[in-house]
């Protein structure tokens, strides 16, 4: 399994219309609104790198209103603690 963190940046007011949109992406195992530089953070577990890329590219960095993103891969042999 290969696992990213998405930062996003979005235009003010946008927020809940794309945490809604993202929620609907298969691969996408979190998805929450942050204060501070970023205003969405997403956690992405795809079964390879390849999935991966399309559920970035061809998904969330599509929706309307995303101004930025910054995509986070985890290594994968470090930490990994979950509830």
């Amino acid at each position: 399994m290969t696992t990213v963190y998405v930062l996003l940046h979005c235009k003010a007011g946008s927020e809940k219309s794309i945490i809604d949109e993202i929620s609907k992406i298969p691969d996408v195992v979190e998805v929450r609104g942050t204060y501070g530089m970023h205003d969405i953070f997403v956690k992405v577990r795809s079964k390879d790198i390849k999935t991966m890329n399309k559920v970035v590219t061809l998904a969330i960095r599509r929706i309307p209103n995303i101004i930025s993103t910054n995509t986070l891969l985890a290594i994968e042999q470090q930490g990994g603690k979950e509830e």
